[in-house]
């Protein structure tokens, strides 16, 4: 697993791009969290097509 953030602007729009193919075969999920008056939002999408 890797996590990529925007401060790698090439894999992440690589990835973004990859993520946004409607023909692309991928898994997300998603978690809300709420403490101390903040709304915590995490979201993942993974994909096997990418192993190579």
């Amino acid at each position: 697993m890797l996590t990529v953030k925007a401060n790698q602007p090439t894999l992440y729009a690589d990835l973004a791009t990859f993520f946004t193919d409607p023909y692309a075969s991928f898994e997300q999920d998603m978690t809300t969290d709420y403490h101390r008056g903040r709304i915590e939002v995490r979201s993942i999408k993974v994909s096997t097509e990418l192993n190579g």
